[in-house]
């Protein structure tokens, strides 16, 4: 476990397969290596769930020593991410909405509607010094104003250096589209379901009057001190508003 994380790791840019693979595969070494360190005498007592077992013992073994080298406090390989997908704040003019698998829909029953969109950084560690770009597309292009001016580069810098967003998720005070979620056994409010944990950063921009039709929200989040080689850990991800006139 030593091994990997402080020499092998170092030189993988990221998460490989090789990377489990290559232990679980010296499970077929436990029977040799029993049979040079241990006496004859001993070693012919063992049976086929004797090695079962102890190549069982190797390999949980291998994942707790694991789990404890490449998570906090001694390091971090998961990247910053968007937990909790996209919301909007609750306006009027939305008849329905639905989140499924990165696509949000909206039905108005009028033309255009006012979008706040909302969502959330959450890390193992420090999601407020991650980097963050984002931005909303339309027919290829960067979302424009109705004057024509550019208001889809949302994001391109730190999180916490995002000040104007993260005022704008606060004031929405809670009240976006998608409602809350629940604790599955106690039934507790744990806060909107953009950002359902406290950790979580929630970030908002005014979108402005939005009409029918299918907008693309990009987001990459990056943060340094990772194990790999690039001593990054980095997260991407593609989401779709889908707005649709049903009244």
């Amino acid at each position: 476990c030593v091994l990997m994380r402080y020499v092998f790791m170092p030189t993988q840019p990221g998460p490989e397969r090789v990377l489990w693979l290559l232990p679980m595969l010296l499970a077929v070494t436990v029977p040799p290596l029993h049979r040079v360190l241990m006496p004859s005498k001993y070693y012919d007592m063992f049976t086929m769930s004797n090695w079962f077992r102890a190549c069982f013992l190797y390999v949980f073994t291998w994942l707790a020593l694991s789990f404890l080298l490449v998570n906090p406090p001694m390091a971090d390989i998961a990247a910053p991410a968007v937990g909790g997908g996209l919301d909007i704040e609750i306006t009027d003019g939305v008849e329905s909405s639905r989140w499924s698998k990165g696509t949000y829909t909206l039905g108005l029953n009028q033309d255009t509607v006012d979008v706040v969109l909302g969502m959330g950084v959450r890390d193992n560690i420090d999601a407020a010094n991650a980097t963050m770009v984002a931005s909303v597309w339309y027919h290829g292009e960067l979302l424009k104003d109705s004057d024509g001016l550019v208001i889809g580069d949302l994001a391109n810098g730190t999180v916490a250096s995002h000040t104007e967003a993260i005022a704008a998720f606060d004031a929405v005070n809670g009240n976006w589209t998608r409602g809350d979620a629940k604790n599955s056994l106690t039934g507790d409010n744990l806060g909107p379901k953009v950002t359902p944990r406290a950790e979580d950063i929630g970030l908002a921009w005014d979108l402005g009057e939005l009409g029918p039709g299918e907008y693309t929200v990009q987001i990459s989040l990056v943060e340094d001190g990772a194990p790999w080689s690039t001593g990054q850990n980095s997260w991407s991800a593609e989401y779709t508003l889908v707005i649709t006139q049903i009244a």
